[in-house]
This record gives C-alpha cells, structure tokens and sequence, in this order.
C-alpha cells in the first residue's frame, strides 16, 4: 500500500493539472470561430505516401496543448506562398483560425500561417502581443475571450505599424464606408480611414478615400488596432502590379506584401504623425526590440534590431518614428 501512495499522487496531480488547463481553455463552444496563435510540439506524421493532417500547438505559461485538425485548411508562409501540412514542423510558430470542435482543446483549422521557424521571427510578426509572448487562444466574433486571461493586459494596443498590400475590396459606390480591404503577405486586413487621414495618389497629389479600388497596390501607415485591423493615418497611393514591382516599396522577399513595426530613428526632422517620444522600459537584446513608455504611460514596441537594441539601457529617452 504504502509503494502505491507516490503512484496514486502523481496520478492524481496530473489528473489535477489536466483538469486546470481544459478548465483554462473550456471558454468557448463548439462552433465558435477562434484564432490561435502558438508553437508547434508535435508535427503532423509522415505516414508514407500521405501526411497526417493533424498536430500539436501548445499555448500559454503552462504550455497547454491544442490539436489542429487540418483536413481542410489552406497553409501559407509568413510572405504569403503557399504552405502544404507537409512543411509543417516542431517549434514553428503558428497562427491558425478555425472553430471550436466538441472538445474545447481541438479545432477545425480553415487558414493556417507560418510565423516563423523561432521566437524572434515570432515577435517580428503582426501576432506578437505584450503578455503573450508564449501565444494565445481568441474568439473572433461576439464578445472577445483570450486564453491566457490572467497576464493582466490587452491581446490588442495600438502600436505603430506600416503596411504594404493589395486592395482587395475598396468602398464601393455607394460610399456609405470609409473601410477597405488589403491583402498583405496572405492575410487579410480590414482598414479603417478616417476623415482626418492623409490619403494621396502615385504623385503625392491629395485624393479621396473612394478613389481607391480593387487591385491597387498601397502603402499605409498608422496602428494596429486589433486582429488584422488598422487605423490609417496615411495613405499612399502606388498603383497597379507592374508600378508595385518598380517602387521603392517593393521588397523580392515579399513579393506579396508586408508588415513593419517602428523602428529607431536618430532623427528630429519628422513629422509628428507617426512619432513616438518616451522612455526606454525594458530592452530584450536577443528578440532585437525595446519597450518605449510614452508621456502618457503606454508602452510601445519598436523593433531595433539587437545591435542597436544593444546600445540602449533602461531610462533612456528615446525618439521613434513610423510611416513617412
């Protein structure tokens, strides 16, 4: 009896922490559309010809596991090209969107993207969340529920962000809206313009809003309000495919787009739109970014690279800009 109390405690412990972390993710039900974002522990198998179309993500402090059924899904990489389940592998950094299955812990995956083979291609990427830098589970329509719920902030602040994408669906005739819809490296983001946004065509002329249509090619800077969402500041105005491929704008590795954070600059001449004074709060050398803490408290995060990541220390007062 006494040689089966250690077993019949350890069983139990693991019972215990089974039975937190399906409590922890048991927020949503079956059929609800949910994003998530973490590493992957266990690839999908190789069973010859074929591949499994299944694996393993875990999320969180506590590493909870979530298996992605995947039958169905489209795969992309972080440039937006197409993936297959067989480019899948261990400690890739993922974001999937689906729907809940019956079991809290399982999801129907329709889209699944690549963030990157590591931590740092992670953090470079639009996912990346103060206080979630070990990912997270959210729903995306209703009201939001976010696993882990317990790091005490937001999924989403408003941090500077720069994108580079094609109009997918501009506002119509009917110009009842000011939003517009981009594809940039495979994902798809709503953008929202406001009245006092500076919108210009190729040639820097000021233009509309509702000038804008379907297959243009743009460049736009503001924040990131949410998932796949934006508050433009401004927008400029490239044109069709082959302008693209000729602009400055245009990058070979991302031949479909991108995202970019802010970035140092040791510059005064800029202008106030998309700048950023403040304090250096923490610094992460290996990541290559630093936190800023601006004159109201708000943190922002701006990706310096870790050589001059490195040259910082705590306190300093630092100036930022994104955009143009």
């Amino acid at each position: 009896m006494k040689r089966l109390l250690p077993l019949a405690l350890a069983l139990l412990g693991t019972l215990l922490l089974t039975t937190v972390a399906r409590a922890q993710a048991r927020f949503v039900d079956e059929g609800t559309p949910v994003v998530i974002v973490g590493r992957v522990v266990s690839q999908p198998r190789n069973a010859g010809l074929i591949h499994e179309h299944k694996m393993q993500v875990a999320v969180g402090p506590e590493k909870t596991e979530y298996t992605l059924h995947m039958k169905d899904a489209r795969f992309f990489s972080n440039t937006g090209e197409e993936y297959h389940v067989s480019d899948m592998r261990d400690r890739m950094w993922v974001r999937a969107e689906g729907t809940a299955m019956n079991d809290p812990q399982r999801v129907k995956v329709d889209r699944l993207t690549v963030l990157g083979d590591d931590r740092y291609r992670f953090n470079e990427s639009a996912f990346w969340r103060p206080g979630y830098e070990q990912g997270y589970v959210m729903t995306t329509s209703g009201q939001r529920y976010v696993y882990p719920a317990n790091t005490g902030q937001l999924v989403y602040r408003p941090r500077g962000l720069t994108l580079v994408g094609r109009v997918i669906d501009d506002t119509g005739p009917g110009q009842a809206t000011r939003r517009i819809r981009v594809e940039a490296a495979g994902d798809e983001w709503t953008l929202h313009v406001p009245k006092d946004a500076a919108v210009v065509d190729e040639a820097g002329k000021p233009i509309s809003v509702h000038e804008i249509h379907e297959g243009q090619w743009i460049r736009v800077a503001g924040e990131q309000t949410d998932d796949l969402r934006m508050r433009v500041d401004r927008l400029h105005e490239i044109g069709p495919r082959d302008v693209y491929e000729r602009s400055t704008y245009y990058h070979t590795a991302f031949p479909l787009g991108y995202t970019e954070y802010v970035t140092v600059s040791n510059t005064d001449t800029v202008e106030h739109r998309g700048m950023i004074e403040g304090t250096v709060s923490s610094i992460d050398t290996a990541g290559g970014f630093l936190m800023v803490k601006d004159a109201a408290g708000v943190e922002h995060r701006v990706n310096a690279g870790s050589d001059i990541a490195a040259k910082f220390a705590i306190g300093d007062k630092i100036r930022v800009r994104y955009g143009e």
